[in-house]
């Protein structure tokens, strides 16, 4: 007789025995195969993580948006297309002075930036890691051949359509030796494997080529998910979320710690921030800094929590944080109605009171709160020279300095041709 058809005779004789053993098999299937990452993904971070791909299972709406957001792209292996689109004879140099040029080059698969000097090729390092969400540039490293992971010198500005000497890089001539440490991959991947040997002057740190996890996933912001995986899959009746952080279940000062691990401009680290846990304070992860008011130096992080916590919307809040205004499940950082329906949450009046006051204003206001009260910066730190060399351009930060900025206002009004009281 065939398997299957001993198999069918056997259930059909122990109906309830077989019910039983279903269920067990169930049970002790389903949590293994549930809590294993899937496709090629390789969790490199080890138990107890899983990697964010298993969260799809159960979260798949949330998942499926968060794909779309500047978290998970803030780093990749896959050069876009809209970059890719000037490697063409014309749009692929940047020409730094009469002698030096790079030449952005495509062989097989790979991207390279290539030193020419008087015309002649002298080196070419790969387009190995891309960093950046692509709203406003994007910049790329490579692993260099002693182990170390380096920046190339031009980056690509999204906004003038252009090459530009990377940020912080010289424009007038060309640097390939820019070493960029292990913490400045905490916030625009989620793991990278590096050892660190301290020669008691400095950390020296050797990279393992191609081991990172790229974006920032879902257990950098709610932990290891390994328990809350087993756990779930072995009771899928049970709502309540068991072995994982909550962001919400957080105090104020834990939520804004997580945001400020990544939002708080560059800071000197006492320890990998890749150990960081929800929950954690960031005191032990970073020197200890004070809000900030000044936003004439903002780099290009943006010190985005310090500038908040010193708004007076903040300190006059007792639950105010990151969380009440974002919603990082989502890309929503361009919808500044919905934007602005979070500040009219605790702003129930609207009195404009050196603007005209009419209801067809009040609508315009109440669906942009942002470009008059945390408008954008020039940064006066991060400038970028196109190919052209006619102009640096300056980064332009949003302020999270929530305030009243009478200058940005009226440019904002006057650009709505609805004027104001007075200037």
């Amino acid at each position: 007789m065939h398997v299957f058809d001993q198999l069918y005779s056997f259930f059909k004789r122990n109906r309830k025995k077989s019910i039983i053993l279903l269920i067990l098999l169930a049970v002790v299937i389903i949590p293994t195969c549930v809590s294993k990452p899937k496709s090629d993904y390789v969790e490199f971070r080890g138990e107890p993580y899983v990697g964010s791909i298993v969260c799809k299972d159960c979260h798949t709406a949330i998942y499926n948006d968060y794909l779309q957001t500047a978290h998970h792209n803030t780093s990749s292996d896959s050069l876009p297309l809209f970059v890719q689109s000037d490697f063409i004879a014309g749009k692929n140099e940047f020409r730094f002075n009469d002698h030096e040029t790079v030449m952005m080059e495509r062989q097989g698969d790979q991207y390279y930036q290539s030193l020419y000097v008087n015309g002649q090729k002298r080196s070419s390092a790969p387009f190995d890691i891309i960093v950046g969400s692509g709203r406003k540039a994007q910049t790329f490293l490579y692993y260099n051949e002693i182990g170390k992971i380096s920046q190339l010198p031009v980056s690509y500005f999204v906004s003038q359509h252009s090459w530009a000497n990377s940020p912080g890089f010289p424009a007038d001539h060309p640097k390939f030796d820019r070493n960029i440490p292990s913490y400045c991959l905490g916030c625009h991947s989620s793991y990278i494997g590096v050892k660190q040997t301290y020669t008691g002057l400095a950390i020296e740190e050797q990279f393992e080529k191609g081991k990172i996890i790229y974006g920032i996933d879902c257990e950098r912001c709610h932990g290891p998910g390994l328990s809350h995986v087993q756990f779930h899959s072995s009771h899928p009746n049970e709502k309540q979320a068991k072995y994982i952080t909550k962001i919400s279940a957080l105090s104020r000062i834990q939520q804004n710690d997580g945001c400020a691990l990544c939002h708080s401009g560059f800071r000197n680290a006492q320890q990998s921030i890749f150990l960081y846990k929800p929950g954690d304070d960031i005191n032990n992860y970073y020197v200890p800094e004070y809000p900030r008011t000044d936003t004439a130096n903002m780099d290009v992080h943006g010190n985005q929590t310090q500038l908040m916590m010193a708004s007076k919307c903040y300190l006059l809040s007792r639950d105010l944080t990151c969380n009440s205004c974002h919603n990082v499940h989502v890309r929503e950082r361009d919808d500044l109605a919905t934007l602005s329906g979070r500040c009219m949450t605790c702003h129930k009046s609207n009195n404009h009171t050196i603007f005209t006051s009419t209801k067809e204003n009040y609508k315009v206001f109440e669906k942009n709160c942002i470009d008059c009260h945390m408008p954008l910066k020039a940064s006066g730190l991060i400038t970028m020279m196109t190919k052209s060399k006619t102009d640096a351009y300056p980064d332009y930060i949003r302020t999270h300095l929530i305030g009243i900025y009478k200058e940005e206002s009226k440019r904002f009004m006057d650009s709505l041709h609805l004027g104001s009281k007075s200037n």
